[in-house]
């Protein structure tokens, strides 16, 4: 007789057991069920932003304000006071180039965020091709000098009765060290 009273706890025992299980196996079925519907939502309503944001990013008004301040950005990094009077310097000191050998005008001088344009004529070409030396130097090598200007080059030559008209290219460096100077 003693044996069925600890049977019937032992039971007893495990029949709670059994339950309090079921109830934790439906209550973290019933969360991850509201989990499971707040990460959709979520999803959803992440989807939905990104569908706007799209929309956004399309209209002429959103590329116009990224267009103008990409623009604002380039040209503060640019220390132009300082590059624009050197260079203005270079170009005068090769315009008064009178020599016995020809002489270099120029007439057109044209700056943007990447390039530099300058336009002229000369009575001889090697005036722009001289090397630099003690008693002359050439447009070329003078522009060169200047450490924010790379990849200088003239590609056009037009005969103009006895001148040679051309025009000077050269792109603008924009990297730390330049603009520090």
């Amino acid at each position: 007789m003693d044996r069925k009273p600890k049977l019937y706890g032992a039971f007893q025992l495990l029949l709670w057991i059994s339950i309090l299980l079921v109830i934790a196996a439906g209550t973290l079925w019933f969360l991850n069920y509201r989990l499971d519907a707040s990460v959709a939502t979520a999803k959803e309503e992440a989807t939905q932003a990104q569908n706007e944001l799209t929309a956004l990013e399309n209209t002429a008004q959103y590329q116009k304000i990224s267009f103008a301040q990409e623009l604002y950005q380039e040209a503060k990094d640019l220390p132009w006071s300082e590059h624009i009077t050197a260079l203005i310097e270079v170009l005068q000191s090769v315009q008064n180039i009178n020599s016995t050998n020809g002489t270099i005008e120029l007439y057109d001088f044209t700056v943007n965020l990447d390039s530099i344009e300058i336009s002229g004529r000369t009575s001889s070409l090697a005036l722009l091709y001289y090397p630099k030396s003690d008693t002359r130097e050439g447009l070329i090598s003078a522009v060169s000098e200047l450490p924010f200007l790379d990849d200088i080059r003239i590609q056009t030559y037009l005969k103009a009765d006895d001148m040679y008209e051309f025009t000077l290219y050269a792109t603008i460096i924009l990297d730390e060290a330049t603009q520090q100077q």
